[in-house]
């Protein structure tokens, strides 16, 4: 893995964890620890294979929805002013929620294995075509979407929404641009 990539992901994963840690959201903070954990392994230690790591951000995806589906209300430290406030943050954890099942499809994309594949073994991934096309055409648009949630998020002064929609943009665009 490229090293400016990986020190990117980490260093947005360390700031997801912090902005759950402060929010007190136990549910955001497991999630936000197994990306962290995800981001760190597979960019320097490789430690586990990325299929592990794609299969727990899964479930800590899963584990968000759940989350959103049963929890009526925002809970993060930014200062409501009604339901627009209530709607953006919805729009913001939503948002924050789908990027994990997609950093799972970027790491098996990418064949996520720190440094340079054995000699003799394919470094990429095995997937061209339609298959692979889609998939890295939602990951833009996701992209895009936490882009303009995090710029709408500055203009209304809600800084944790900014910085965890900010966050989660840098660590897909970090991924969507390494080369595989």
């Amino acid at each position: 893995m490229f090293p400016v990539a990986g020190l990117a992901m980490v260093g947005a994963g360390a700031v997801c964890l912090g902005g759950a840690l402060l929010a007190r959201k136990w549910i955001a903070v497991i999630s936000a620890a197994i990306m962290f954990a995800a981001m760190l392994d597979l960019a320097f230690l490789g430690l586990l294979p990325a299929l592990f790591w794609a299969l727990l951000l899964m479930f800590a995806g899963l584990l968000l929805g759940l989350e959103l589906r049963l929890n009526g209300k925002p809970g993060t430290p930014d200062e409501s002013d009604g339901a627009t406030a209530f709607r953006e943050q919805r729009a913001a954890m939503t948002a924050s929620a789908l990027a994990y099942p997609m950093t799972a499809w970027l790491i098996l994309w990418h064949g996520a294995s720190p440094g340079p594949a054995p000699e003799g073994a394919h470094a990429g991934h095995g997937s061209t075509g339609l298959l692979s096309a889609a998939p890295a055409l939602l990951a833009w648009l996701l992209l895009a979407l936490l882009l303009a949630i995090g710029a709408r998020a500055v203009v209304r002064k809600r800084v944790h929404s900014a910085v965890e929609a900010g966050a989660m943009a840098v660590m897909i665009l970090a991924m969507l641009l390494m080369p595989h």
